[in-house]
């Protein structure tokens, strides 16, 4: 999942030691002042202010180097670990009141980091779909202007939002490096329907038992989000796009492919926790 897949989930292991020992450096790889934003933005969700952010090559005295992982293939013991601290970061964030962009605080996020519910991820109370009385939650990743877009978008959203019980919001991933209304986005969503990019790393935040709706063309398939929605727990579906295409082309999609997978799945996943309560 991006950047969340391959480097956040193995930074998850040793987020604590990194928190409570402040002059510890954590270097990443040299970008352009565009990604540097997105990767402060991130780690700045963790804890990690941008001075204890390194470019390039450096020199220590002592280096640590988390167990790497396969490319586009994380491990589930580590995106799970990534998920219960971005969870811990988020209700720490509400409870301190930080806004936007702005560090989460460490001391209070260790306090909270490992007294994270975990039933939460099991509990079928607070699964996705399981109350049938409430709209679900629908997430929509909008790449207006940007390659990789969806051509019918406008069409599309029509058609969300036309559908009975849902409750839909967009999320303009616009590529202007960072944006901190994205994972409370995506924490909250059961659905979430995106063209491949680098949004859906957002997914990390997701509850397991979501539905993961992701456009792309069967000449650009790469699976590194399906992994790591399989990992995570999530449903995955892809819908692919068969028109002539190149990686920066924009996606035509079938709204009427995408509508029936949604139903279907709320369709089950009601059911599901219907007969679980019983």
């Amino acid at each position: 999942m991006s950047l969340c897949a391959q480097c956040l989930s193995r930074l998850a292991l040793m987020l604590p030691y990194v928190l409570s020992h402040p002059s510890v450096r954590v270097q990443v790889s040299s970008a352009s002042a565009n990604e540097q934003t997105y990767m402060h933005g991130m780690l700045g969700v963790l804890g990690i202010s941008p001075e204890r952010i390194v470019h390039g090559l450096v020199h220590a005295q002592l280096l640590y180097v988390p167990e790497s992982n396969p490319c586009g293939r994380p491990f589930a013991r580590t995106l799970d670990m990534l998920r219960v601290a971005v969870w811990a970061a988020l209700d720490t964030r509400a409870a301190e009141g930080v806004q936007g962009g702005q560090v989460t605080p460490a001391e209070p996020l260790l306090q909270r980091l490992w007294h994270t519910p975990l039933d939460a991820l099991t509990n079928p109370t607070h699964a996705p779909f399981s109350d049938a009385t409430r709209p679900v939650q629908l997430l929509l990743v909008a790449r207006k202007n940007r390659y990789r877009s969806i051509v019918q978008n406008d069409a599309l959203l029509a058609a969300l939002r036309a559908l009975p019980s849902v409750s839909v919001s967009v999320f303009d991933d616009n590529g202007a490096g960072y944006h901190p209304e994205a994972w409370d986005l995506f924490r909250a969503a059961e659905v979430i329907v995106a063209p491949h990019g680098s949004a859906l790393s957002h997914a990390v935040a997701t509850r397991p038992g979501a539905l993961v709706v992701e456009v792309i063309h069967p000449d650009y398939l790469n699976p590194c989000f399906a992994h790591a929605s399989v990992k995570l727990g999530l449903k995955h579906h892809y819908v692919l796009d068969k028109e002539a295409y190149t990686k920066k082309e924009d996606l035509h999609v079938d709204i009427d492919s995408i509508i029936q997978i949604i139903q279907q799945a709320i369709q089950q996943a009601q059911q599901e926790a219907a007969a679980h309560a019983l």
